[in-house]
């Protein structure tokens, strides 16, 4: 069982690693199981090691990496430097506390390199999968523009065969909408998320 797993994660990093290479926005098949990123510890591995899967798939090795680690309210920021051939370069991570690993941002200066899923792993067996999932998915939506989503409230309710979630963000001073909806019982890619201007 852990040959297989370890197959399954060096595929999920090739994939992802191909995926930065192939475009500015990828969405990937989860091979492996998703990890929570909690705290500011979380966030710099993960940073750490999604950048330097980035300059691999590039063919360039990153070395002699540093960060610098800070939070605003809920969110997990991360400034990380690699030198790169002779050459310093700057990334930026950012997450939601408490959020699955897809929905952490990894920025590099002149392209956003949103990690994202298609949501193969997660079923919204619950009101309060559906809560979470809408949360955090919106919250990435504002963190791959690096705008900062402040003071979440929202409210979930079983409205027949569905779960409803309808919730807002504070986003520089502008007040956003959210609508998420899911069939009880289906995979997270069905689940629908809407976000409007109030």
């Amino acid at each position: 069982m852990s040959k297989m797993k370890r197959i399954q994660d060096s595929d999920r990093a090739l994939i992802k690693a191909l995926g930065l290479l192939l475009g500015s926005v990828w969405s990937s098949v989860v091979l492996a199981e998703n990890t929570v990123i909690s705290s500011q510890s979380d966030l710099v591995r993960w940073c750490k090691s999604e950048s330097e899967q980035f300059f691999l798939a590039q063919v360039t090795r990153p070395y002699n990496w540093t960060a610098s680690r800070w939070q605003e309210g809920n969110i997990l920021k991360v400034k990380g430097d690699w030198l790169v051939g002779s050459r310093h370069q700057t990334v930026y991570c950012s997450v939601l506390a408490g959020s699955i690993d897809d929905h952490a941002v990894l920025s590099i200066p002149s392209q956003e390199v949103p990690i994202d899923s298609q949501g193969f792993k997660h079923v919204m067996d619950t009101a309060s999968t559906l809560s979470i999932w809408c949360k955090s998915k919106s919250a990435q939506h504002f963190l791959a523009k690096n705008l900062t989503p402040e003071n979440w409230s929202g409210n979930t309710w079983i409205d027949g065969n569905f779960f409803q979630v309808e919730g807002s963000w504070t986003v520089d001073r502008q007040t956003y909408l959210v609508s998420c909806r899911a069939r009880k019982g289906v995979a997270e890619k069905y689940a629908t998320m809407n976000l409007t201007e109030q």
